[in-house]
């Protein structure tokens, strides 16, 4: 074989090299995003098996009320059978929103030192930014107003006001 005839089949070789490796790195990085993309599915699965967990768990606990009160009405003379009216209603209210309740006390007892929005002067803000304060934190209503009351009267005055979160008590 002469040099030149060597000299094309190693290009050839090479060139032939060089692509293997290309659509190797090609078909290693196809490899990788479908591996990705089997693994989103399964942590997107595995959430969504949590999320019906937790709706089964509420639904057995809607369930097991209602079962109780049909129950009590189906085992009890006629005369004392219970109905459906508003004390029923508001009891379990009252039994479901004790927690919420309870809570937003112990918050407003520790922050009832702190500045009000009595005491604050809104000079320059806006009333929606105090409105979707208040809506966006629904336990405790007066707590977020106190305490948005307390940063804007504090940064009026210059001082600095320490906000703390529920973690933080």
């Amino acid at each position: 074989m002469s040099r030149i005839a060597k000299r094309e089949i190693l290009s050839v070789a090479l060139a032939a090299a060089i692509l293997l490796f290309i659509l190797l790195f090609i078909l290693l990085f196809i490899l990788l995003f479908i591996l990705l993309f089997i693994l989103l599915f399964i942590l997107l699965f595995i959430l969504l098996f949590i999320l019906l967990f937790i709706l089964l768990f509420i639904l057995l606990d809607v369930c097991r009320d209602a079962w109780t009160w049909i129950h009590v009405w189906l085992n009890v003379p006629e005369r004392q059978r219970p109905t459906l009216c508003a004390a029923d209603f508001f009891h379990f209210l009252r039994r479901r929103g004790r927690r919420r309740l309870l809570r937003a006390r112990l918050v407003r007892r520790e922050h009832q030192e702190e500045p009000s929005l009595g005491e604050a002067k809104f000079d320059a803000v806006p009333c929606f930014l105090v409105g979707f304060h208040l809506g966006l934190f629904s336990c405790g209503w007066n707590w977020c107003a106190d305490r948005l009351g307390g940063c804007l009267t504090s940064l009026g005055q210059g001082k600095e006001f320490l906000v703390r979160r529920y973690k933080d008590m």
